[in-house]
């Protein structure tokens, strides 16, 4: 862990992670029931152990409310290549406190695409990303500290209609994770995509514009 990590989060007890713990438990089980699983739970099932040195393995992105496409992960195409050579995409309707994050223009819970991209070791790197643009902001990042995250900005955004912001997330007894969040905003509304890295190259990679 860095020593940026370790004075951000190095103060945080047991107590926060018991209280925050039974709330979560408390949203995955009501979000699931209406749609998929809380943003809050995802980010916190796709972390690390402290002083982790592997990528995490892609059951470990296996949770209630995410429809897969494929039983396993297939060979990546496109330029996401370069990241790596498998991949998995799937769809969920993404809950912040028991609540769809967005609704479409027919006012049903908006769904958000999942692409998590990796190798035989693992996933090195997955995504979040609206399906379409919508009135409501979506998941924010910022929203993670009601339910007992830590979180620093690494950079500043540039853009105000669009733009991206990179986060240090951490949680107790977890490796902090890099976390990007994206977004585009015009007259038919905005868009939102979420960027999780874990390779040392990739995490490098992630810049505020």
């Amino acid at each position: 862990m860095s020593k940026e990590a370790k004075r951000l989060f190095g103060g945080l007890r047991v107590a926060a992670l018991c209280a925050a713990g039974l709330l979560a438990v408390g949203a995955l089980a009501q979000g699931t029931k209406a749609g998929g699983p809380e943003f809050a739970d995802l980010l916190r099932q796709a972390m690390l152990p402290p002083k982790a040195t592997a990528v995490p393995p892609w059951s470990q992105f296996e949770m209630p409310g995410i429809r897969w496409k494929t039983s396993a992960p297939v060979p990546t195409t496109g330029p996401n290549k370069a990241i790596g050579p498998l991949m998995r995409q799937g769809t969920l309707v993404l809950m912040e406190g028991g609540q769809p994050s967005y609704r479409d223009n027919r006012k049903k819970p908006g769904e958000w695409g999942l692409l998590a991209l990796g190798n035989k070791d693992g996933v090195v790197e997955w995504q979040l990303s609206m399906s379409m643009m919508a009135e409501e902001t979506g998941a924010s990042v910022d929203s993670l500290q009601k339910a007992g995250f830590k979180l620093r900005a690494r950079c500043e955004p540039e853009g105000v209609s669009s733009g991206a912001k990179v986060w240090l997330v951490g949680w107790p007894e977890r490796s902090p994770m890099v976390v990007t969040e994206e977004w585009s905003g015009g007259s038919g509304g905005r868009s939102t995509s979420i960027t999780v890295p874990y390779t040392r190259s990739r995490v490098a990679a992630a810049k505020c514009y």
